[in-house]
């Protein structure tokens, strides 16, 4: 093989190198600059059903908070056999996986302290808590409330109730 064949093939060699490496700079400058969002929210609410067990309807309203994270709800039960459902739907809007830590409830009425205010109601949310979310993924929350049919004590019970999420990256 002559000299200048050589040269040629070192030349050619040189630059299919510094276009891999500025195509490798370039990727990296990309990602490094690509924005990581974790956000979990509420994306929407709808009643379910809501059952009376006598002739007053139960009384039942909710909000979503403007930055969809938080919902609150008003409830009111007359009588035993009222039954409140809801169906929320969270939702990953970020572009990472995100896990479901913890469900916050407000105020927490399964503690003793806050359960007195409304006993005989009983609040039933579904568990999904260590629940993973991919980047747009959906999952449902079932939310109810029921005034409890083996109960002797019968008297309108009206009350309010928030429930957000404690989420974390993956």
């Amino acid at each position: 093989m002559n000299k200048s064949k050589l040269n040629i093939i070192y030349i050619c060699t040189i630059i299919v190198l510094a276009i891999g490496f500025i195509l490798v700079s370039l990727k990296v400058g990309e990602l490094s600059n690509k924005k990581i969002v974790h956000r979990v929210v509420f994306s929407d609410v709808s009643l379910a059903s809501a059952v009376k067990g006598s002739s007053i309807d139960p009384v039942h309203n909710y909000s979503i908070s403007e930055d969809k994270t938080e919902v609150s709800f008003n409830y009111g039960v007359n009588y035993t056999h009222d039954e409140i459902v809801y169906n929320a739907v969270i939702k990953n809007d970020g572009n990472v996986d995100c896990e479901i830590v913890k469900l916050v409830e407000s105020p927490d009425y399964s503690m003793d302290y806050f359960n007195r205010f409304i006993s005989p109601v009983t609040i039933k949310v579904t568990d999904v808590k260590g629940k993973v979310l991919k980047p747009g993924e959906e999952i449902p929350l079932k939310i109810t409330v029921y005034y409890n049919p083996s109960t002797q004590e019968v008297s309108a019970k009206n009350f309010p109730y928030k429930i957000s999420l404690i989420t974390k990256a993956r």
